[in-house]
């Protein structure tokens, strides 16, 4: 067989094994996609019910008696959220760019969850108060060294990715100051028809504690969402060309084996005349 021949063999099957290994990832992003969207919506949930009786209760207390909250550290955090490795897209490069333009993140300190973040950053020559892995969300995640963390800040910020459909996700800034994000809706609650003990600064300072820790585990959850999003459609594109390759290599393969039998046809022709 002529090497070039040979060669479109060689191509062909490597592009196969490539789309049919895209096609094993397609399937297993599609099964992370629903196991951890579950779990999102279930944070979801639980986070608005809490997030509602909190903003009640903090709207119902007037501005002067509200808990002190004097950070020791008076500096601006932020959390960025990346994904664990780099088979996730541009994402990852957009929120650190986010992270560089935004006027209120621009310049802070920066803790930060996924290797791919890690890596971006320490190219940069930036400097991480603290990193961790990807957490395994199958398994309970413990964000208290994080919380511990951003509770010592004036500010806080957390930029990531969420999902909001299995082909479009967003680049989001949150606050992570519960307190400041109130709106300005009336309380539905009355202090006066209650009795609150043990009192009202340490129940607003614990829910506050709660609801930084249940936010920051539906950042998680919602930021491995989207990894995993990513990682479908980026699949989804290499299964796609890999099959596009394999039908303009085909077509090549076949017309070139078509001119070889056309060759030796006009050669045994030829042969044959001169006999």
């Amino acid at each position: 067989m002529p090497q070039n021949l040979k060669q479109l063999e060689r191509d062909i099957a490597n592009t196969s094994t490539i789309g049919n290994l895209s096609s094993i990832f397609e399937i297993i992003s599609t099964i992370k996609i629903n196991e951890t969207k579950n779990s999102v919506f279930a944070s979801q949930k639980f986070f608005i019910d809490l997030w509602s009786l909190y903003q009640d209760l903090l709207k119902a207390q007037k501005t002067d008696e509200l808990p002190s909250r004097n950070a020791s550290i008076n500096k601006t955090i932020c959390l960025v959220v990346t994904s664990s490795d780099s088979f996730s897209g541009p994402a990852d490069d957009e929120i650190i760019r986010l992270l560089d333009s935004d006027p209120d993140t621009a310049g802070s300190d920066i803790a930060i969850i996924g290797r791919k973040g890690v890596s971006i950053l320490t190219s940069k020559g930036r400097s991480i108060i603290l990193g961790f892995d990807s957490p395994d969300t199958t398994k309970p995640i413990d964000v208290t060294p994080l919380s511990n963390l951003i509770v010592q800040y004036k500010k806080a910020y957390c930029i990531y990715q969420t999902f909001i459909s299995l082909v479009n996700q967003k680049i989001t800034k949150t606050n992570l100051k519960p307190y400041e994000n109130i709106d300005n809706v009336k309380s539905n609650i009355d202090l006066a028809d209650y009795i609150i003990e043990p009192s009202y600064d340490e129940i607003m300072q614990y829910l506050e504690s709660v609801i930084l820790n249940i936010g920051l585990t539906q950042i998680i959850f919602e930021s491995r969402l989207s990894e995993y999003a990513n990682r479908f459609k980026t699949t989804t594109v290499i299964n796609d060309r890999a099959k596009d390759a394999i039908k303009l290599m085909n077509l090549q393969y076949n017309q070139t084996k078509r001119r070889m039998k056309d060759e030796a046809l006009r050669q045994q022709l030829f042969q044959g005349g001169r006999r």
